[in-house]
């Protein structure tokens, strides 16, 4: 069953080089220069995408959905840009920065040891640097040390209540483990921060799935999908895949009416996937 893409060895590239790549942007004038769009994209981008082990065509498709995060998220076309409060912050320590930069450079070349070391001694001259603490965490993560990923997760959230890109990677491990409850503490918390984000309505939805509560599970997940439609958010993917594993479950129930009912009431269109 296919809940969570690539289970918990894959970061969320897509939304992370879009968050990256809002917070590189707002450095810039309005209206921000095609320019400085594509520089700050390929200074991102690249280390991330050439760093996963995936098909060519898979760094097509990530490509493709940070085009359309930025575009939901960044609003390139406007003044605005996604809320700062919510983004990571850079040290502005720069013998943190001396550490913190070539860790980076370690994680992208998955020497993720390394980049623990170099992130660990930045947090040591600065102990609040917010985004050293989560590319550790991402690192522990590809190392399989869900654990330490969590301590670290934890402890940015603690400086950063705020940082939603914690709170999801906290809420995405609980989930996989035994730690349901936490999971839909953290994605409520979500709701409650940010009542725009259809994140926080996906991951209970997936949980209620997991838990076999499939009739509750389905307004929630309707919910998340038309949110990621109104975005244009690329996950809209991934809730179409979960309503149909939603409608495979209640058809065996009995249930395809009450599903059916709540999907025209919703005024969507979803595309039955054959599950596995």
């Amino acid at each position: 069953m296919l809940l969570f893409s690539e289970e918990l060895k894959a970061q969320r590239l897509s939304d992370l080089i879009s968050e990256e790549v809002c917070q590189c942007l707002s450095k810039e004038q309005r209206p921000v220069a095609q320019a400085a769009i594509e520089s700050c994209f390929k200074d991102i981008a690249i280390p991330y995408t050439v760093a996963q082990p995936v098909h060519e065509a898979k760094v097509r498709e990530i490509v493709q959905d940070v085009v359309m995060l930025l575009k939901a998220n960044c609003n390139l076309a406007g003044d605005q840009l996604l809320e700062l409060k919510a983004s990571y912050e850079v040290s502005s320590n720069p013998e943190a920065i001396t550490y913190y930069t070539p860790g980076n450079k370690a994680l992208s070349k998955q020497k993720y040891k390394r980049a623990i070391q170099l992130y660990k001694k930045a947090l040591h001259i600065d102990p609040t640097f917010v985004m050293a603490m989560d590319r550790m965490a991402i690192a522990y993560r590809q190392l399989g040390e869900y654990n330490e990923a969590i301590k670290w997760y934890e402890q940015s959230h603690i400086v950063k209540p705020e940082g939603h890109i914690a709170i999801i990677n906290l809420a995405d491990i609980y989930s996989v483990r035994v730690e349901k409850n936490k999971a839909l503490a953290l994605y409520q918390e979500l709701i409650d921060r940010y009542p725009d984000n259809p994140e926080g309505y996906f991951g209970i939805s997936k949980i209620l799935v997991i838990q076999e509560n499939f009739t509750q599970a389905l307004p929630i997940a309707v919910q998340a999908h038309k949110m990621f439609a109104r975005q244009g958010n690329p996950h809209i993917r991934e809730s179409n895949l979960l309503i149909s594993r939603i409608f495979v479950e209640m058809e065996k129930r009995g249930e395809e009416e009450k599903f059916l009912d709540v999907i025209s009431e919703a005024g969507i269109d979803i595309h039955l996937v054959e599950q596995q």
